[in-house]
């Protein structure tokens, strides 16, 4: 299907029924700071390397994507026999061995996360009546930052067995269910041990919203194997099934495949049921949706967003002056040309940019990539 078709179907909406659960993956949190599952792997397989090549701690480590993923399929049996497992899930497992360490990893990753505008719009689209239940893999906040200062009663939070067993179509209020926990239940769900335990009643009470509304799916990749095999995969027991009359509209990044569980669920589903979308990114979508229903942001909202940036750009100048006329190290030098390279590359939303310097001592070029 294309993204006319989809934009089609939400068209139908009545202004009160929301016909549509929302389901957001990792790829939606990217434009707003979170890493992608793809370069938290890269960055702990990268962890391992300096542990093993004996780099000193909190030194940059500068080899690239596809270096130490070749390095890890020699040197790490773990990832060499990963077959269609889900990358992410192996290396947390494996790298940062304690919950402990997995959940202080993530709080680091999405400490200085912030909503990107197509958060403020769905928050809007939310408070209109669109969606009413948004689903999410995800650990971050952004949803709810997102739906902060337009909704009414807070969004609500389904993340317990109780709030689950309760869980009914066209609740009272914009519903948010965490499928993989959250920080405040210390309940993540990371590895393979874990999402293998996934609670049943989750699946079970996620699975009945499908009968009465379709699904639009968005930054989620569907590798993990116990959600697409506990909560998808039931979903066509035949081809007259009840499940997602309306629908499932799988979006996927232009360019980017959908992972064989995907395919194959879309494939074995009735022809009429199931689509792949592809779209240019999580913010795209969500502003084009914005649009067909004349949902804007307010003057305040871009000010205040305005002014965060100015102040992010005062503060990283005067961060950077600070560090340039201080004498450093080679060792601290490289640190610092690191994190400039870093922010520079967050402030213009680069998520590959390389840092050419001249060195002072040999007047040679050297770079740093990040």
């Amino acid at each position: 299907a294309t993204v006319d078709d989809l934009l089609t179907c939400l068209r139908q909406f009545n202004g009160r029924t929301a016909d549509y659960v929302l389901w957001l993956g990792a790829g939606a949190s990217v434009s707003s700071g979170i890493p992608c599952a793809d370069d938290i792997v890269t960055d702990l397989l990268r962890k391992c390397h300096a542990a093993r090549t004996k780099l000193p701690a909190r030194t940059p480590n500068p080899i690239a994507r596809e270096d130490v993923r070749s390095w890890a399929n020699g040197n790490l049996p773990w990832f060499a026999d990963r077959d269609k497992k889900s990358e992410y899930a192996l290396a947390m497992e494996n790298v940062l061995k304690a919950p402990g360490a997995r959940r202080d990893y993530l709080r680091r990753l999405m400490g200085n996360a912030w909503p990107s505008k197509a958060y403020a719009l769905l928050g809007r689209l939310l408070k209109k009546g669109l969606f009413d239940t948004v689903v999410t893999t995800n650990f971050d906040d952004l949803v709810r930052l997102g739906c902060a200062q337009v909704l009414g009663p807070p969004i609500t939070v389904v993340n317990t067995s109780v709030q689950f067993r309760r869980l009914t179509p066209h609740g009272e209020q914009v519903r948010l269910v965490r499928l993989h926990g959250d920080f405040d239940h210390g309940d993540l769900l990371n590895t393979e041990p874990e999402l293998e335990n996934t609670p049943s009643i989750r699946f079970d009470a996620t699975r009945r919203l499908f009968r009465s509304y379709g699904l639009i799916l968005i930054g989620y990749g569907g590798w993990d194997v116990r959600l697409m095999g506990g909560l998808f995969a039931p979903l066509w027991g035949n081809r007259k099934s009840d499940f997602l009359s309306k629908g499932v509209y799988w979006c996927h990044l232009k360019g980017t495949a959908l992972s064989p569980y995907v395919r194959s669920f879309l494939d074995e589903g009735p022809p009429d049921r199931g689509f792949s979308v592809e779209i240019t990114g999580f913010d795209a979508f969500i502003s084009e949706l914005a649009d067909h229903f004349e949902v804007h942001l307010s003057a305040e909202r871009d000010s205040i967003e305005e002014l965060r940036v100015a102040w992010e750009a005062h503060a990283f100048i005067k961060d950077l002056l600070d560090k340039i006329l201080l004498p450093a190290s080679p060792a601290d030098l490289l640190k610092t040309q690191q994190e400039v390279l870093n922010r520079m590359a967050s402030a213009l939303d680069l998520r590959q940019a390389v840092l050419v310097h001249r060195a002072p001592e040999s007047g040679s070029l050297q770079t740093v990539a990040r």
